[in-house]
C-alpha cells in the first residue's frame, strides 16, 4: 500500500543511476518507528517509459542525489 502511493502520489521524482529508471520518493511517514523517514522505489521502464516494473523499494532518511524530475 505505501509503495503504491509513492508512485501514486510522491513527494519528488528523480532519475535513477541505470538508464530507464526511475527513483519516487514518497510522503513522509507520519507515525511509529519510521517517522518521518520515506519510502523510495525504484522503476525500471521500457524505453519509451509507458510501462515499468519496480525493482526494489525501501525505506529512508537519507536524500537521493538523482537529478529531479518532477516535483508538485
Amino acid at each position: 500500500q505505501e509503495i503504491r502511493a509513492a508512485i501514486e502520489r510522491p513527494q519528488v521524482i528523480q532519475r535513477g543511476n541505470r538508464p530507464f529508471t526511475l527513483v519516487y520518493t514518497g510522503q513522509p511517514i507520519p507515525a511509529g518507528f519510521h517517522k518521518g523517514e520515506t519510502i523510495r522505489t525504484v522503476v525500471l521502464f521500457d524505453r519509451a517509459y509507458r510501462q515499468g516494473e519496480i525493482l526494489t523499494a525501501y525505506i529512508t532518511s537519507q536524500d537521493y542525489k538523482g537529478a529531479i524530475i518532477w516535483t508538485p
